[in-house]
């Protein structure tokens, strides 16, 4: 009679350890790809603000080429000058930037942007620059702090880490009730 016990458990004890062993498997297999194609960051600064505050924490999506390109309003991180930044594209190569619209009242730098970009000219005038191919025009939400492409020009799309996916909520806003 204890034989007979004995066998019946012993399989089912070989099913359960198997899909213990397959769960584990699946989940190493999920953590690899997550690790691989996101990465989870801090935003530093007030450059994105009101959209993304210090501190908060971002998802970024590294292989964002697998959903879809790089369009202009996607919020990325870029590589430059050995910093993060976290900024929105405004144009890619081959649109046109109004430079009255990303320069404002700084009319002053835009021969120098011309180092940057194909200038456009009408009746001797500038009236609009032409983003390189391969290039990206990045801007801050909070232009008057922004350090970005009116500064140091477009960004190559091999700059840009990835596109954010997912921010929660900013804290300070985390529980208060507009009623």
């Amino acid at each position: 009679m204890f034989s007979e016990v004995l066998s019946e458990t012993v399989p089912i004890q070989k099913r359960s350890f198997r899909r213990q062993w397959l769960f584990a498997i699946v989940a190493v297999v999920c953590l690899i790809f997550f690790l691989l194609n996101f990465q989870i960051a801090l935003v530093h600064g007030s450059s994105m603000s009101p959209s993304f505050h210090s501190g908060q924490v971002i998802l970024v999506a590294r292989s964002y080429w697998l959903d879809h390109p790089i369009k202009p309003g996607d919020v990325v991180l870029v590589k430059h000058d050995g910093e993060v930044l976290i900024k929105r594209v405004y144009r890619l190569g081959g649109e046109s930037v109004n430079p009255r619209r990303i320069f404002g009242a700084k009319l002053q730098r835009l021969p120098a942007m011309g180092i940057f970009y194909n200038l456009i000219y009408h009746n001797g005038r500038i009236t609009a620059y032409m983003v390189p191919k391969g290039y990206a025009v990045v801007l801050g939400d909070n232009t008057s702090v922004s350090d970005d492409s009116r500064q140091f020009g477009p960004v190559p799309i091999s700059s840009i880490i990835g596109r954010v996916l997912w921010a929660p909520q900013a804290p300070s806003k985390i529980g208060h009730n507009n009623d």
